[in-house]
């Protein structure tokens, strides 16, 4: 989606360098001999263009949306995994405690039995 964002980001630049090339176009037509029909086609090129910048302007937004709900839900999945590795890490601490507690009565056992003879 990164990627996608600096492409459409490029496209809106190379617009407005469009854009700005139509609006010197129609300066150099208007301040000339010019008909009305160049006039209307050179307006129409702007218009048409300004059109395509604002497009794109909302695809970014909308993109730029996407991006954040994405970026939410991995950081809600990040959070529901650490929740997972701490429980298993809990469940590991406990069964350590409970294997050496099991070791230490058998230990304590064999102990006693070596005393009572």
């Amino acid at each position: 989606m990164r990627v996608r964002e600096k492409a459409l980001l490029g496209l809106l630049r190379k617009l407005r360098d469009e854009k700005q090339e139509y609006i010197c176009r129609f300066a150099e037509i208007a301040s000339g001999d010019v008909t009305i029909e160049a006039l209307r086609i050179g307006s129409e090129d702007i218009s048409r263009t300004e059109n395509r910048i604002k497009q794109g302007i909302l695809d970014v937004l909308r993109l730029r949306k996407r991006i954040e709900a994405v970026e939410q839900k991995l950081l809600e999945r990040h959070k529901d995994v650490r929740k997972v590795e701490l429980h298993l890490e809990q469940m590991e601490l406990r069964w350590e405690a409970e294997h050496r507690r099991k070791e230490q009565h058998e230990l304590d056992d064999i102990a006693g039995m070596r005393h009572k003879r």
